[in-house]
């Protein structure tokens, strides 16, 4: 309501979470996922993209897909990360050109 009719907000459920559906096993897998039912939605970028918590992987990895896909991500907003996970993270290095470059 307070983002105004130009500024939709989406957000995505887990699947598997009621027992009814396997769950995704990667965050490559949920990003996948989640990627094309926001494609459904809004077709054109720019993105503004967010996570919370674990919800942080899985927001880094859609953005980063999204812009290999040569789709423009305005936004990405990572909330309270959690502690790193080897494997599951962003290297330093590449942390500092996004943050230095954008995605």
């Amino acid at each position: 309501r307070e983002l105004g009719s130009d500024r939709p907000l989406y957000g995505f459920q887990a699947v598997g979470l009621d027992g009814r559906d396997a769950p995704d096993t990667t965050v490559e897998q949920m990003a996948d996922r989640y990627i094309a039912s926001l494609l459904r939605f809004q077709p054109q970028g720019p993105y503004h993209i967010g996570g919370f918590s674990f919800g942080c992987f899985v927001a880094y990895e859609m953005a980063r897909r999204l812009a290999q896909q040569g789709r423009r991500v305005e936004v990405l907003a990572l909330v309270d990360e959690p502690a790193p996970i080897v494997g599951q993270r962003p290297s330093p290095l590449v942390m500092g050109k996004l943050l230095a470059t954008g995605i």
